[in-house]
């Protein structure tokens, strides 16, 4: 029998995720002007100037960035003369199939009518949040968004064809049927045209819950669908290894402001470094880093409050891992246990990437709140589960009663104190938006008179602090080939 497209989730999980893609495009055209600021300049400078010039895909960036870019740039040459609204737009558009996706899985798992609407709104509002305002208004991010929809994708295809019971009961003896290759293809596209740095943590991810599984086939002595997680194993591997190696080949460019520094070196000269980088990132993806500068400069507020949220947080992800494990929550949501571990993986890799700056608030940049907000809606959407779910009437057990009783108040608990900060965090930065305007009406006019203004004025305005000639040389390209103001 077909599966009917309009049925409730479906519809559900299109309207919340279209009505906040609308208030998200609202919020990018009253904030922004389409204008080349930031790494654009790097990107005109090497690929722009001949956008059909594949040389950096075929030699130097075949996995290490993201392949799908350069035929994203030659639509955008061609049909929009560089546009930076155009790439923005993509943004939105692959964030509203991330959530869709997301509201969809969750919304199969609850029964009650009023929680799927009330559990989509809220899952919806954590995906659009304004605490990405960096990523989300920076038109060069959209392959990340790319990549959030492929990985989602990939996690919701593995936990259908995978874990399901319908794959338990009709697959369990088949190697490489039509649907465990479906999900075998989507990681091998998800890795090496979309994902870039991204499909480290998403390989990293699929390897260990492939180990799970094959720890509990051989718990359970079945052992014939244990050679598809080998073959998920050995791919996700390989990915990673070229991505590797993609990466060695990659031409070397100077970091701003990084420092020659090893880990072990660091953490001699500061020993809780790595504690307080952990702990400020973990606040960052709760409350806006915004929010903490603008209270600090206002109203001389002290760090303790960062260490706060940080705290409260790890301990609210404790919790609810004890409690996923005590009520045996990972035999039935493996999307969520996969969403949760990407998100840890992503927390690590952002820190070994970036401690080399040696600032423990680098990891609450906004630009990486998608990254942390796996972790975020990983138990916002256990906590909705086990809201519907835990059915008391049929529990004898005065412990399980009492666990179930604690599960569902904290859930809600978290809940409501999440969105709440949630209100806090997009509520400031609607109140900043037309200032991010007139930095952007300043940054055109910088562009189309460039004569007019001093190094460091520019430099500053168009948030690229390397040599000014790369900056003149970009521009140079936009003139030349009437792109973007130029146009």
């Amino acid at each position: 029998m077909k599966r009917k497209i309009f049925n409730e989730v479906n519809i559900i999980s299109f309207i919340t995720s279209f009505i906040a893609a609308v208030f998200m495009s609202l919020y990018v055209f009253n904030t922004s002007v389409d204008v080349v600021v930031s790494d654009y300049m790097r990107i005109i400078n090497y690929y722009y100037d001949n956008v059909f010039d594949l040389h950096y895909l075929f030699s130097i960036e075949a996995i290490s960035r993201t392949p799908i870019s350069f035929l994203i740039r030659i639509i955008n040459a061609l049909f929009f003369n560089l546009s930076v609204s155009f790439d923005r737009s993509l943004n939105i558009l692959f964030l509203f199939l991330f959530n869709f996706v997301l509201v969809k899985y969750v919304l199969t798992k609850i029964n009650k009518k009023y929680l799927r609407i009330i559990s989509s709104t809220i899952l919806t509002t954590i995906v659009f949040s304004l605490s990405q305002w960096e990523m989300i208004l920076n038109g060069t991010a959209y392959p990340h968004y790319m990549t959030l929809f492929m990985i989602i994708t990939t996690f919701y295809y593995f936990d259908k064809y995978f874990y399901s019971n319908e794959y338990i009961n009709k697959y369990d003896d088949k190697i490489l049927n039509k649907k465990n290759i479906t999900v075998i293809i989507f990681i091998l596209i998800t890795s090496i045209i979309f994902a870039g740095s991204y499909g480290v943590a998403f390989c990293m991810t699929f390897i260990l819950m492939s180990i799970i599984m094959i720890l509990i086939n051989f718990k359970n002595k079945s052992y014939k669908s244990n050679i598809n997680y080998y073959i998920i194993i050995i791919v996700s591997v390989v990915c990673i290894l070229l991505f590797y190696i993609s990466n060695t080949f990659g031409e070397p460019y100077e970091i701003a402001g990084a420092k020659n520094i090893s880990l072990i070196e660091l953490l001699k000269s500061e020993p809780l470094f790595v504690i307080k980088f952990f702990v400020k990132s973990l606040s960052s993806s709760m409350v806006s880093a915004n929010v903490f500068e603008f209270y600090k400069y206002i109203f001389n507020m002290s760090e303790r409050s960062i260490y706060f949220y940080g705290i409260t947080y790890l301990l609210f992800i404790i919790i609810f891992v004890l409690l996923f494990v005590l009520n045996k929550s990972y035999k039935k949501y493996i999307f969520l246990v996969m969403t949760f571990a990407l998100g840890i993986f992503d927390y690590l890799l952002i820190f070994l990437a970036r401690y080399i700056f040696v600032k423990d608030t680098y990891g609450m940049s906004s630009r990486y709140y998608i990254q942390y907000m796996f972790v975020l809606i990983s138990l916002v959407s256990y906590g909705f589960i086990m809201i519907d779910n835990l059915d008391l009437s049929l529990i004898k057990n005065k412990i399980v009663y009492f666990r179930y009783i604690f599960t569902k108040i904290f859930a809600i608990f978290f809940i409501v104190y999440l969105m709440s900060l949630q209100y806090i965090s997009n509520k400031h930065e609607i109140m900043l938006m037309p200032y991010r305007k007139v930095a952007y009406e300043k940054a055109k006019n910088i562009i189309m008179n460039i004569d007019e203004y001093e190094e460091s004025e520019i430099k500053n305005s168009l948030e690229y602090q390397k040599d000014i000639s790369q900056i003149l040389n970009a521009i140079d390209i936009l003139k030349k080939r009437k792109y973007n103001v130029f146009k």
